[in-house]
């Protein structure tokens, strides 16, 4: 009775947060929702009450501090504090900061949020174009800052003149800590993301159903398919979730679940990734090539930039925006 309890609760609760954002094309920029619009607030909220009907009904403690599967549920974003004055943050002035489709599903949403709202000393409008126009656009010196992601399959990437690597989102498979199975074999894993396995006793493990869980944003899922099996797409039939956060907390929930989510995701909720032909997944194992997979998230620069920019960048360089940066990506 709670699976079903689990799937009714956690579908309204998703649904309010919305898909993530995606979409590409050449437009000048289009504004960038991460959460689906501008009550995801009260969808955090609402995904947090919704948790806590599903700990009820498995008969765990609703007091304590974890949520589905023991994963913390994330803060609502900028925590408790007071949302600061949108005059105020006009005031201090705000940049445009472009992204390409993978980059901008690769961003900590609660980041994004704290961005657009002028919370962490500078406000940035995100607008989402292509990888091609953010390039070009920094270039002509039409746009100060762009987000990009490159190198979906190799080693990290080298940077050049007017460019800074943020960090890197590699994605891992992760399954429900009951699962016995602890790494897929490299020739299996289309397979397995495309939907062509059934069961995990293909794969050596136990007599159960497989249940993918993949983003519901398309740009999120094509990302990934890029990066783990590239030149097919991730099965169709999939269940989705809006965030990678719901997509984990929901695997970590049901027992034959499997997700794709990001190696800082995993290690900032003390949750062990699958290894894929007994390569644990690190950057450090990416940067050898012996963990083929990943993307870099690159900074671009333009040559002249305004007080706001440049405001921008020290925050990523900062120790407080490198911390909010590795809720996502592994930094280098």
């Amino acid at each position: 009775m709670w699976q079903k309890a689990t799937v009714i609760g956690l579908s309204v609760a998703l649904g309010a947060i919305g898909a993530w954002a995606g979409g590409s094309g050449e437009s000048p920029g289009r504004p960038f929702q991460p959460h689906g619009g501008a009550s995801a607030p009260g969808a955090v909220a609402e995904l947090r009450t919704a948790v806590g009907r599903v700990a009820v009904a498995r008969g765990d403690d609703p007091a304590a501090p974890a949520g589905v599967g023991g994963l913390p549920m994330p803060a609502a974003p900028g925590g408790a504090a007071p949302a600061d004055d949108p005059a105020a943050a006009g005031s201090r002035g705000a940049c445009e900061l472009l992204a390409d489709p993978d980059a901008a599903a690769t961003l900590p949403p609660r980041l994004v949020d704290e961005l657009q709202l002028g919370r962490l000393g500078v406000a940035a409008r995100l607008a989402l174009t292509s990888t091609r126009a953010a390039s070009e656009r920094v270039a002509s010196g039409d746009a100060e800052l762009a987000i990009v992601a490159r190198g979906a399959y190799g080693p990290s990437t080298r940077t050049t003149a007017g460019e800074r690597l943020l960090g890197a989102w590699l994605p891992v498979l992760v399954a429900h800590p009951d699962n016995p199975l602890h790494n897929v074999p490299s020739r299996k894993l289309r397979d397995l993301l495309r939907g062509q396995l059934r069961s995990w006793r293909e794969l050596g493990g136990p007599d159960l159903p497989i249940e993918l869980v993949v983003p519901a944003d398309a740009d999120a899922r094509a990302m990934i398919g890029r990066a783990l099996i590239p030149g097919d797409r991730l099965d169709e039939r999939a269940r989705t979730a809006s965030r990678e956060e719901d997509c984990l907390a929901i695997t970590l929930a049901e027992r034959g679940a499997v997700t794709v989510v990001s190696l800082a995701l995993t290690e900032f909720h003390a949750v062990r990734p699958l290894t894929i032909d007994g390569i644990a997944p690190s950057a450090a194992a990416r940067n050898r090539g012996t963990y083929p997979f990943g993307v870099d998230v690159l900074l671009l620069e333009a040559r002249a930039k305004g007080a706001a920019a440049r405001r921008l960048i020290a925050l990523f360089e900062s120790e407080d925006g490198r911390r909010r940066l590795a809720e996502r990506l592994s930094l280098p």
